[in-house]
């Protein structure tokens, strides 16, 4: 099973493969918020399409988006790499 975000980004600073990044760090877990919602949510349920998780009632608002902005090579790409890596 993969990893979360967060476990993931911490397992690469834990082996040198990244340095510790406060924007980064503040990124990632945002996506490890909206990683445990939509995981919990179940829009990956068995027998249901990735969009049929859109469309169905739930009793608290979710998330509606998520803009990332920052400069070349601040490491956008890579965390979201981590977050799709991680959804099953």
């Amino acid at each position: 099973m993969p990893q979360s975000p967060l476990s993931r980004y911490r397992l690469l600073i834990r082996q040198c493969e990244l340095s510790h990044d406060a924007a980064q760090d503040a990124l990632v877990h945002v996506l490890q918020e909206l990683f445990d919602e939509v995981t919990r949510e179940g829009f990956f349920d068995q027998g249901r399409g990735l969009l049929s998780g859109f469309f169905r009632r739930r009793e608290q608002p979710r998330s509606t988006g998520l803009y990332i902005w920052g400069g070349v090579g601040r490491g956008k790409s890579l965390l979201m790499d981590l977050f799709y890596d991680a959804l099953p």
